[in-house]
């Protein structure tokens, strides 16, 4: 061999052109070696490049594979729910019903001790209940199933509807309860029921999360959306869980079940499915010890007119600046 001409990368040489003599038997010119130098560097080229795309195949082979464990994940997640769902609703439905008995024929001979265990027992169960209904919501929306049943309505009826036995437990628990709703339209076209369930959801942490001090309730709307927020002085989230709190299945409060907070974790996943069902989009700001500040804005047509991502958060620093009012 006459010539070699590596073949390298930034870090290390990855091949070898060796080249004879030439036909003609001349020798190799300055410009023959710039030539060969020119094609050992398009041939590194060509090698990274095939690389690369070999590599890009693997990565996009393992993510086919990684979505797919996911997919089968979801299905299995789902299909337990399913089944722990309907396996419960039975029992609940025949304590529900041997408790309504009692309270019509027996109430009247127990002791006070009595009828408090009977009252707490039924409360028990209306709890459990509650949790059924969102693990079916919840798998509803894991499967894709949800139908938004659109009604045009007030808005201020849901509000009245969720916060007056919140107000209630608010006063037993010496915690100031604060509704301001400014203005005089909030007519929405949207899933009143589910809307419903995700103002019962943010304003019961609320309620549950704080100890003391006060609880603000805002309702406004805008040219083309309503916006929604509750204000607390209680516990606070971790920055750090921050990022999680709208996932199924966790609690961001630490120790949440030695504290005596009941739950399944499904609250805030199904408040942001909601919303993100109605065109809207959900947001939090909370420090540890400090209290939580929870909103969403929906737009007032209905899902077919959903919010701009800017739109909302130009919304969102809106019931920031009121809260400073505070």
């Amino acid at each position: 061999m006459d010539i070699y001409v590596p073949i390298c990368t930034k870090d290390a040489w990855i091949g070898l052109f060796a080249l004879g003599p030439k036909l003609s038997g001349d020798r190799y010119f300055p410009e023959d070696l710039e030539l060969l130098s020119t094609l050992a560097e398009q041939t590194h080229i060509g090698l990274q490049n095939a690389r690369l795309f070999d590599d890009l195949r693997h990565t996009q082979s393992m993510l086919a594979d990684a979505n797919q464990k996911l997919r089968i994940l979801d299905q299995t997640k789902s299909a337990f729910i399913s089944v722990v769902t309907h396996e419960l609703r039975t029992p609940l439905a025949n304590i529900g019903f041997s408790l309504q008995v009692l309270e019509m024929y027996g109430k009247e001979h127990f002791l006070p001790e009595q009828i408090e265990q009977l009252e707490q027992l039924g409360d028990g169960v209306l709890q459990a209940r509650n949790m059924i209904d969102n693990l079916i919501t919840y798998a509803s929306f894991l499967n894709e199933q949800v139908e938004l049943n659109l009604d045009k309505f007030d808005f201020r009826e849901v509000l009245r509807d969720v916060l007056l036995p919140f107000k209630v437990v608010a006063d037993q628990k010496q915690i100031k309860f604060n509704l301001d709703i400014p203005g005089d339209y909030f007519v929405i076209i949207g899933d009143r029921r589910l809307l419903q369930n995700a103002v019962q959801h943010l304003v019961e942490n609320a309620v549950k999360f704080t100890k003391a001090g006060s609880i603000w309730v805002t309702c406004w709307t805008v040219t083309d959306a309503l916006c929604f927020d509750v204000q607390d002085t209680g516990a606070g989230i971790p920055s750090d869980k921050l990022t999680i709190i709208w996932d199924a299945f966790t609690q961001a409060t630490a120790d949440a079940l030695r504290r005596g907070v009941e739950g399944l974790g499904l609250g805030l996943a199904l408040v942001k499915l909601i919303i993100n069902a109605h065109g809207g989009f959900v947001w939090v700001e909370s420090k540890s010890n400090r209290g939580s500040f929870f909103g969403f804005q929906i737009p007032l047509a209905g899902p077919e007119h959903p919010l701009d991502e800017n739109r909302a958060k130009r919304l969102q620093h809106e019931s920031l600046e009121r809260s400073v009012s505070r």
